[in-house]
């Protein structure tokens, strides 16, 4: 696990305020799956928040020091296979080092995967 910089430990802090949770990530995405199990599969976003007007989980990455890896784009694609059957999707929201944000869509993301 990368260390985090003040300026990551920062940017979680505001997503926090705004009510982001830091920690139950796996163990939302399993409820949602309606208890199914998530597979085996294992990921930490930096923050996220259910939605459930929306039907929409939104993981937080926080990219101060490193990328999002295609590996962990593909792990956010196989817990978005579980959840999409119940009804929900997945949105992982980059925050770039300025604070910007932008939404990748999981099913999006793996239409392009699966295209190429």
């Amino acid at each position: 696990m990368a260390k985090m910089t003040a300026a990551h430990v920062q940017q979680v802090a505001e997503l926090v305020a705004k009510g982001a949770e830091t920690t139950g990530f796996m163990k939302a995405m399993e409820a949602l799956a309606l208890g199914h199990g998530t597979g085996g599969r294992r990921i930490v976003p930096d923050a996220f928040r259910v939605d459930e007007k929306r039907t929409t989980v939104f993981a937080y990455e926080v990219v101060v020091t490193s990328e999002l890896t295609e590996d962990k784009m593909d792990r956010y694609v196989q817990l978005h296979q579980l959840i999409d059957p119940y009804g929900w999707s997945l949105v992982i929201v980059r925050v770039a080092p300025n604070g910007a944000t932008s939404a990748i869509d999981a099913f999006g993301y793996e239409l392009k995967g699966r295209a190429a």
